[in-house]
């Protein structure tokens, strides 16, 4: 406040108008990345929730007759989404009958008890776990680990930007 004080009318009232225009503009730019985070989040879950639901529409017949090769060509497919980073598909014992790893040492796709369908953000990466029906039975169910790069990147375009 002691730079308010010292100098003329018109210089305070300078002042107070630059630094009103700072914190409004450092406001919006904090809601504009806080949006960005939850809308990309939100369209990150529906995106991988889709790929999910088509690989486990997809894998039905590898789990009814317990077809690993299959198996792992139906997640295979998941090569190409850049930010998947593993798969595992469980069979309705609990076990793993396929994993798909982009790069073994990017990390560790450790194995999640079969659980109920949902998903979980950490700190760099979403899991998602999609159970798999046929004719109302469960059969097995679907892991999926997809990194958040993406959305680190964009918050630093946005802070540049700001």
């Amino acid at each position: 406040m002691g730079l308010i004080r010292k100098g003329s009318i018109k210089q305070k009232l300078m002042k107070i108008s630059m630094l009103t225009t700072c914190v409004v503009l450092l406001l919006t730019g904090v809601l504009l990345i806080a949006n960005e985070v939850i809308v990309f989040r939100q369209s990150l879950i529906e995106g991988i929730g889709v790929m999910a639901k088509t690989i486990g529409t997809n894998s039905t017949a590898s789990l009814t007759f317990n077809d690993k090769k299959t198996a792992e060509e139906t997640l295979y497919a998941l090569k190409s989404a850049q930010n998947i980073t593993c798969a595992v598909l469980y069979n309705r014992q609990g076990d793993v009958l396929a994993q798909y790893i982009r790069d073994v040492t990017v990390g560790d796709c450790r194995y999640h008890p079969v659980g109920p369908d949902g998903y979980h953000f950490g700190k760099d990466h979403l899991d998602i776990l999609q159970r798999i029906d046929l004719d109302n039975e469960n059969i097995g169910a679907l892991y999926i680990r997809s990194d958040l790069k993406e959305i680190y990147h964009r918050i630093q375009w946005y802070v540049v930007t700001v």
